[in-house]
């Protein structure tokens, strides 16, 4: 059985870099960005996995041409950058995947949600608890 390709749907500022961009900032070069803890190494093995990587963020569009710029510049890879998205929470549907089993069927989620201390980063161990990290065989 072939595994399914996941997908991995993160914010920018706060949750992959250090918080604080404003538009004005952006459009006039005025930030230094700063690739928050094990972010780099998510990126990596998502990468690696072929895992499917969907970006959001509250810049404006505007900002899109920078933005892209700058995580290049860090060295993140991505499959989808939606722009514009309000600043308030955020939620995510998603269906339950029966499964069956010797003992009848049960669901599976097939949405995780994952969030994170503003600016601290990225927790490997717990994102491998969720299965969507994890090593790869060399």
């Amino acid at each position: 059985m072939t595994a399914l390709r996941k997908t991995v749907i993160s914010d920018i500022d706060g949750t992959l870099i250090k918080h604080g961009h404003t538009a004005q900032k952006i459009l006039t070069n005025e930030t230094d960005s700063e690739l928050l803890k094990n972010v780099k190494e998510a990126f990596d093995y998502w990468d690696l996995t072929g895992t499917c990587i969907i970006l959001t963020t509250g810049r404006r569009e505007s900002c899109r041409a920078h933005t892209e710029w700058e995580l290049e510049q860090l060295g993140l890879t991505w499959d989808h950058l939606i722009m514009g998205v309000g600043s308030g929470p955020r939620l995510l549907i998603n269906d339950y995947e029966p499964v069956e089993g010797p003992n009848g069927t049960t669901v599976t989620p097939k949405a995780i949600s994952y969030n994170v201390e503003r600016d601290y980063g990225l927790d490997l161990d717990y994102l491998d608890e969720l299965e969507v990290y994890g090593t790869v065989e060399e």
